[in-house]
């Protein structure tokens, strides 16, 4: 995606996926928003130069953004969300399952956020299943 945001407002399924957001100038460099209520299940492509990556955003980002996984939403993500320059917030009720490693700036958690990992949902697309914990719940109140 150059020099836009990615929304999401519904399902998507999608294996051998990336999604890359990026600009000419890091000003214009998108960020990624997926609402409650989404239904979202993304495998990250097993080889080739964005092996193991879901979610890229270009490390040029301004820090300023902020990109969302929203309570309500359900998430099947499968690979490393790479958001270096950016926060995240996941908001309440967020359950993200399959194996997703998170390069972020910043991580917001609120509400009640779960992350899940399996050995072998992270070894499919070429990420180190062993050391990814294998569950993560963050209760804020």
């Amino acid at each position: 995606v150059d020099g836009g945001d990615v929304l999401f407002q519904g399902d998507v399924t999608g294996t051998g996926v990336t999604i890359v957001l990026t600009a000419a100038s890091p000003s214009n460099i998108g960020e990624i928003d997926i609402r409650a209520q989404s239904i979202v299940n993304l495998t990250a492509p097993s080889s080739g130069e964005y092996q193991g990556i879901v979610i890229h955003q270009d490390e040029a980002a301004d820090e300023g953004g902020d990109n969302k996984f929203n309570g309500g939403s359900g998430l099947t993500l499968v690979g490393a969300i790479y958001i270096k320059s950016q926060p995240i917030t996941y908001n309440g009720g967020t359950d993200v399952s399959g194996c997703t490693q998170i390069v972020a700036r910043i991580v917001k958690f609120s509400g009640t956020s779960y992350l899940r990992n399996t050995v072998a949902k992270c070894e499919s697309v070429g990420l180190d299943g062993e050391s990814a914990p294998q569950e993560q719940v963050v209760l804020l109140q």
